[in-house]
């Protein structure tokens, strides 16, 4: 009697579980003609918003600082800024390009048929992920960002 109540008692116990915390590279989709690289990226927000303008960042981020090392191999492999610490050095500019009216939105786009919900929630924090197709502009990119001097 004592066994079946402890496994009564285990059974109905609500499963706790961690939700792990993924981190997914950016990825190449293809090449367009005229400058524009297509990737798939990964975001994380309070609403589908949030997550899609998160996704949007990491795209960014990843072709300035990381470069592009996951799928096809038609997009940038090296990362545009080379300069050794350069999200640091230019901190208040970056700060800036990727603040609320950011820069960063005149290079990137995305469209209502990329979206790939991850996930609906995480069990500690709430928010939702988004897998995203996003559309950079790296001609208009880089040329901002040498009219700004951050390269050369």
């Amino acid at each position: 009697m004592t066994s079946c109540m402890l496994l009564l008692l285990i059974a109905c116990n609500s499963y706790k579980g961690v939700s792990g915390y993924y981190s997914y590279e950016v990825e190449c989709i293809g090449n367009q003609m005229d400058g524009v690289q297509v990737l798939k990226a990964w975001g994380s927000g309070s609403s589908m918003k949030m997550a899609i303008e998160a996704a949007k960042k990491e795209a960014i981020d990843a072709l300035l600082f990381k470069g592009i090392r996951k799928g096809k191999s038609v997009c940038s492999m090296k990362p545009i800024i080379v300069k050794v610490n350069a999200k640091e050095v230019y901190a208040d500019y970056f700060e800036s390009f990727y603040g609320k009216r950011g820069l960063y939105k005149k290079f990137v786009k995305t469209t209502k048929q990329g979206f790939l919900k991850k996930s609906s929630t995480s069990s500690n924090d709430g928010n939702v992920s988004y897998s995203v197709t996003v559309y950079v502009d790296i001609k208009k990119l880089k040329r901002q960002l040498i009219n700004d001097n951050i390269l050369q």
